[in-house]
Formats: C-alpha cells, structure tokens, sequence
C-alpha cells in the first residue's frame, strides 16, 4: 500500500504578521469598550483630584481664607462650578495601532486651555459696581497687586453683613490686595495645573489595568 506525507511549513514572518493582525483588532475593538466603560471613573479621578488638591484650593474658596477674600456668600461653591466644567472638556481619542504598538488611547482636558473659564458666568462679579474678577486673579495674576489701594480686614461681619461674613475690604492708601500666596497662581503654575500634573503621575497604571481587564 502507499503512503504520502505532507508537512506543513509556517512561514515565520507570515505566521507573525497575521497574528499581530489580528491582535491588533481585538485591541482596537476592546479600547472602544475601555473607553466607555472607564469614563466615569475618569471623571471621578479628575474631579477628585481638583476638589483634594495639595493647596486645599478648592475647599478654601468655600470654607477658608479665599471665601473671606473673594467675598463668597454662605453656601456658595464656585469651586465645583469650575471642577464640573473642567469635567466636561474630558475627551477620549482611541490611537491606531502604529507598526510598533497595537493601539492606545489619549485622555485630554482642558484641550483648548482655561481661557474658556475665565469667561463663565461665576468666574467674577460686580460688587457696588467694581469687578471681582476672582477666577482670573487666581489662576493667572501670581503674587501681583489685583485692587490697589485696598486690604482686606477680618472678623465676625454679619451685622451688617458682608458677604462672607467674615471679611471686609477696605480702602487703605499705599496698600493693595492680592490672592493669597498659597493659592495664587499664574497661567502655567495653578491649583488647576498642580491638581492635573499630579493626575498625569497616577493615571498610566489606572489606564494600563482597565485595558489588560477589558482583554
């Protein structure tokens, strides 16, 4: 009787290149699924690490020395209006899969800078007809001199009331008013800044996991 064999050869760099195809795929098609399964808990991560910065910003424009400086009512948050603006210029990119890498994603925030925020509608306010242009001393004027000629006193003003009752601004010649040194900042180094380059040194292994779980 006869016999006949045939072996079957794999061609190395085929049989590679078809399996890192292939690869490829399945990564691209879960990074769609990362991306909207993670998202919440992106947001949360940012948003988190604005309201617990290393400065306590966020609650001092709420409870501490910024609310008394600034002026801010009872019970009045801006520091969350800017948070929850901030969260929603999240914005996740899928990356293609490149000859050395088989996908990724981009997070980016704040994209266009904060330039848009110092135009909301709580970002300053008129007081007796003076602008209290808050946000904008915040986070770009540094240690410079915001109001000439002013300083702030503080102390129980509820009767009458200020509007923090807690501080009031008064002229003074040859003084002025400016942000708090532990709070001020400028367009490149401010509690926004600060909060996100602390997120970016946490957020490659956060990424890294939800990734190797989705595969």
């Amino acid at each position: 009787m006869a016999s006949f064999k045939y072996d079957a050869k794999i061609d190395n760099k085929e049989f590679l290149d078809a399996i890192t195809k292939e690869i490829k795929q399945i990564v691209s098609n879960k990074l769609s699924q990362v991306v909207e399964s993670f998202r919440p808990d992106f947001v949360n991560f940012i948003e988190n690490h604005l309201r617990k910065d290393d400065n306590d910003t966020y609650n001092s424009l709420s409870l501490g020395i910024l609310k008394k400086d600034f002026g801010f009512k009872l019970g009045e948050n801006v520091g969350e209006s800017v948070v929850k603006e901030i969260s929603k210029t999240i914005h996740f990119k899928k990356l293609p899969a490149t000859s050395l890498t088989v996908g990724g994603l981009r997070c980016e925030v704040l994209k266009e800078g904060i330039g848009f925020l110092l135009n909301k509608n709580f970002s300053a306010y008129d007081s007796n007809g003076n602008l209290i242009d808050w946000l904008n001393w915040l986070l770009t004027a540094g240690d410079t001199i915001v109001v000439s000629d002013y300083q702030v006193f503080y102390g129980d003003y509820s009767n009458p009331p200020s509007r923090s009752r807690g501080a009031i601004m008064v002229k003074t010649p040859s003084r002025g008013f400016r942000v708090d040194p532990n709070h001020a900042g400028t367009i490149e180094d401010n509690w926004i800044t600060r909060a996100f380059a602390k997120a970016g040194r946490e957020i490659e292994p956060i990424l890294q996991r939800a990734l190797v779980n989705a595969l």
